[in-house]
């Protein structure tokens, strides 16, 4: 009789899980010609650039601070407030580089400059992700965007 009940509730489950798979694969497009897709749009951004002092030395010491901007107003205009910060050391050949692989398209970035030893003024700007290419689908394609800064010598002391 156990046997019996256990193969019958075996069978139950193997049909109620094949149907509900067919279920949940009928609902996977829309109007029946393109495929639902579930996530979010993203592409690959890339941020590079070189830091000089006003004599076109390099400025070594310097860091780069990037927040990634978020958020809109209830009109749907951006109202960006920065967060998700990263901090970058600029290298010895003044440059330095960033890499987001999962960046949102439309999103925008402020770039800050500074010298944390204070001898030059920091800077900062805005960018915007425009990527291009891509798949067609979340798949964005990329962008890449070279900022550069020339710092000024602080001279207040």
């Amino acid at each position: 009789m156990k046997e019996t009940k256990k193969r019958w509730l075996l069978a139950c489950n193997r049909m109620l899980a094949g149907g509900l798979t067919l279920l949940g694969f009928a609902q996977c497009t829309s109007n029946g010609d393109e495929p639902v897709e579930y996530g979010q749009p993203n592409c690959t951004f890339e941020l590079k650039g070189k830091v000089k002092d006003q004599q076109e030395q390099v400025v070594d010491q310097a860091r780069i601070i990037l927040r990634r901007g978020n958020g809109s107003d209830e009109d749907g205009n951006q109202q960006y407030s920065y967060q998700y910060g990263d901090t970058l050391d600029v290298q010895e050949d003044g440059t330095y580089l960033f890499r987001d692989d999962y960046a949102f398209p439309g999103s925008r970035y402020r770039v800050v400059c500074y010298d944390p030893t204070g001898v030059y003024k920091a800077d900062s700007t805005e960018i915007k992700v425009t990527p291009t290419g891509g798949d067609g689908h979340w798949n964005y394609g990329s962008d890449s965007k070279e900022v550069n800064f020339t710092l000024q010598k602080n001279t207040d002391e």
